[in-house]
């Protein structure tokens, strides 16, 4: 029996962000982090300058996407928008 081979957790997290990004090309990445609650789930944290329902379209979109990922890689990686810009 051989075991699968899998991409690095940064790969899928780069192709999950393109795919999003290709959707709704307004998104720009801010960051990357780890979810306080869960070590092992990523946050793609993205500043998404859209009205309220522009972004749940955006949330449920990614969420499909994120769904695949976990059933396919094994990974949690989650898009987290916000509508302002972070302090620099």
């Amino acid at each position: 029996m051989t075991t699968p081979v899998t991409q690095p957790i940064e790969a899928v997290a780069d192709e999950l962000f393109r795919a999003v990004k290709a959707q709704y090309p307004e998104i720009e990445e801010i960051n990357r982090t780890v979810s306080p609650e869960d070590k092992e789930h990523i946050w793609i944290r993205v500043y998404a300058p859209m009205d309220d329902d522009a972004e749940i379209e955006l949330r449920r979109f990614a969420t499909e996407l994120e769904a695949d990922i976990l059933e396919e890689y094994g990974y949690r990686i989650s898009i987290m928008p916000r509508q302002s810009r972070p302090f620099q």
